[in-house]
């Protein structure tokens, strides 16, 4: 009835919204979004074409300009919120690579930096786990600009995990994938393997939880992303045998600048990525 109701005014609504008018059907938020993604795939539709969208999460900015709604948005100045697909339109860019950047506090960081001016790019965060809006507007920049898309995550299980959504979609928008998915995103750290190579000094990494372990052989053992790529597993196992991760935020340690200044542009020159 919320559907019908919301295509018959023409209304959009949020995912958070509509669980607060029904929350005594579902037992939380998530088993609510699962429905209403279940009827999106029984009517062969996305979410979008039911008037609704999940909440404003990510945010964008670098070298890059488009048109939503006929108001033309501008990324050099300022982060700005990602935009529902609908809508978009007359992208623009100079940029030589999008940087997808897992947590907001290091996307923050970069735009302090403004490492966007210091190597032309796009940067883009989703907050942690990335959300349908942000992962179909990486899909239309992807295809509309041609330049490589690289992700910055934590090294541990969660890094893994996100870099997985992003490169070959999730579980439940499995229907979607061809829209929500970016193939050809590399993952450029921060890698296990980067700790000895950068020098990187044990004391910045965290000790495993057996919980960490337990998802890092979980992952080898079952089909997903890691099991198709074999320099996928050598990193899974050396993360298992240093017993450490690594979060991008342990950067800091060395300098306050090292991520912008010397790690990211080493990486970048060296083409050192998976």
């Amino acid at each position: 009835m919320i559907i019908y109701e919301l295509l018959r005014n023409g209304k959009r609504t949020t995912l958070r919204a509509i669980y607060y008018k029904v929350a005594p059907m579902f037992k939380n938020q998530k088993e609510c979004d699962s429905t209403i993604d279940d009827i999106a795939c029984f009517l062969l539709c996305r979410r979008e074409n039911l008037n609704i969208v999940a909440a404003d999460k990510g945010e964008v900015v670098g070298n890059l300009s488009y048109t939503v709604e006929g108001d033309r948005i501008e990324c050099l100045k300022r982060s700005q919120v990602i935009p529902d697909s609908k809508g978009l339109a007359g992208i623009q860019s100079k940029a030589r690579f999008i940087l997808v950047i897992e947590k907001h506090s290091t996307f923050f960081e970069l735009c302090e930096h403004q490492f966007f001016d210091k190597m032309p790019c796009i940067l883009i965060t989703a907050r942690g786990y990335p959300d349908v809006t942000t992962r179909r507007f990486l899909n239309i920049l992807s295809v509309e600009l041609k330049i490589p898309v690289f992700g910055l995550f934590d090294s541990d299980p969660f890094g893994f995990h996100i870099f997985s959504v992003y490169k070959c979609g999730s579980e439940n928008m499995s229907y979607d994938s061809a829209n929500l998915t970016t193939p050809d995103m590399k993952w450029l750290g921060i890698l296990p393997s980067d700790i000895g190579k950068y020098n990187i000094p044990r004391f910045c990494g965290i000790n495993m939880t057996e919980y960490d372990i337990l998802s890092c052989h979980r992952m080898l053992r079952e089909k997903n992303i890691v099991s198709d790529h074999d320099s996928l597993k050598t990193e899974l196992n050396l993360m298992i045998s240093s017993q450490k991760k690594f979060e991008i935020q342990s950067l800091d340690k060395i300098a306050f600048d090292y991520l912008s200044n010397t790690y990211l542009p080493t990486k970048l020159m060296n083409y050192d990525w998976l």
